[in-house]
C-alpha cells in the first residue's frame, strides 16, 4: 500500500486502522514496523479505540513504512488518556518534524507535516545520483519512510500517511550547513525546514558536507531533482559565502 492508518498500541483496534503493537518489529514482506528500541503499550481503557492506548519508550523507538518516492502527508496522534505527554520526532536522517509536543492528561493533538520519500534513482529511472560512502547508512536514500520517536514522556496513539502530490516541494542543494546531519548534536538548518512548514510544503534535502558546486553536478543531484521537479515548486542553492 502507498498510504496507511495505523493504530499504536496493543488494545483495541479503530475501524480502517492498522494495529502496530509494541512487539511489531519490521519485516520486508510487511512494509513497516519497529526497527529499534525499547517499545511499550498502555491502555487506559477509554471507550475510544484509537485514543484508549499508545505507544511509548524510555528512550527512543524507530518505526518504519515502505513507500514508493514521492510526497506525503505525515499525521501523528499524540495524547496520554490519563497523564501529560511530551513527544519529538525525527524523520528520515534526523529531519526534526515535531519538537517537543505537549499534550495534557486526556487531551490529544493531531500535528500535520508533508514529508518527501527520496531515492538515489528518478521516478522515471532515467537518473541515478550518486553518494558518498557515509551516505550509504542514511536512513534518506533507502526505500522507507522512517521515524525516531522520542521524548520526556513520548505517547504516540495514531499515524496516517497519505500520498501528497499537489504539495509544493522545496528542493535544497547545499553543503554542511544545510545538509541533514546523521549525529547530534551536529544539525544543518535544513533538516530543522520541514517542521517550519508543516503541511504547507515538503522538503526535499539534497545537501551534503563537502559538496561543491561541481561536484553536485558531476554527482547528478542537480539532474536528479530536475528530473522530478514541478511547476510551483522551488530549488534554492545555498552557499555560506554567498547565498543565492
Amino acid at each position: 500500500a502507498d498510504s496507511y492508518k495505523f493504530d499504536f498500541g496493543d488494545g483495541p483496534v479503530k475501524a480502517g486502522y492498522t494495529q502496530v503493537k509494541s512487539n511489531t518489529k519490521f519485516d520486508t514482506s510487511r512494509g513497516y514496523g519497529f526497527e529499534s528500541g525499547k517499545v511499550t503499550s498502555v491502555d487506559r481503557l477509554w471507550d475510544d479505540e484509537l485514543q484508549t492506548d499508545f505507544l511509548t519508550t524510555d528512550g527512543s523507538m524507530t518505526f518504519s513504512v515502505v513507500l514508493p518516492q514521492g510526497n506525503y502527508e505525515v499525521k501523528f496522534i499524540f495524547g496520554d488518556g490519563e497523564n501529560e505527554s511530551e513527544t519529538t520526532v525525527w524523520a528520515e536522517n534526523r529531519k526534526l518534524i515535531y519538537d517537543r509536543v505537549t499534550t495534557a492528561g486526556a487531551v490529544f493533538s493531531t500535528q500535520s507535516v508533508s514529508l518527501r520519500r527520496m531515492e538515489t534513482k528518478s521516478i522515471d529511472g532515467k537518473v541515478t545520483m550518486s553518494i558518498k560512502d557515509r551516505e550509504k547508512s542514511y536512513y534518506t536514500w533507502d526505500n522507507k519512510l522512517t521515524f525516531v520517536i522520542t521524548g520526556k514522556a513520548p505517547a504516540v496513539a495514531g499515524l496516517e500517511i497519505t500520498p501528497k502530490s499537489d504539495v509544493t516541494t522545496l528542493w535544497l542543494c547545499g553543503n554542511s550547513t544545510v545538509v541533514d546531519q546523521m549525529t547530534a548534536p551536529w544539525a544543518g538548518w535544513g533538516q530543522m525546514a520541514s517542521g517550519f512548514f508543516k503541511s504547507s510544503v515538503a522538503v526535499a534535502n539534497y545537501a551534503e558536507s563537502g559538496l561543491t558546486a561541481s561536484g553536485f553536478y558531476s554527482m547528478k543531484r542537480l539532474a536528479k531533482i530536475l528530473a522530478e521537479v514541478k511547476k510551483g515548486d522551488k530549488i534554492f542553492e545555498w552557499d555560506p559565502y554567498n547565498a543565492t
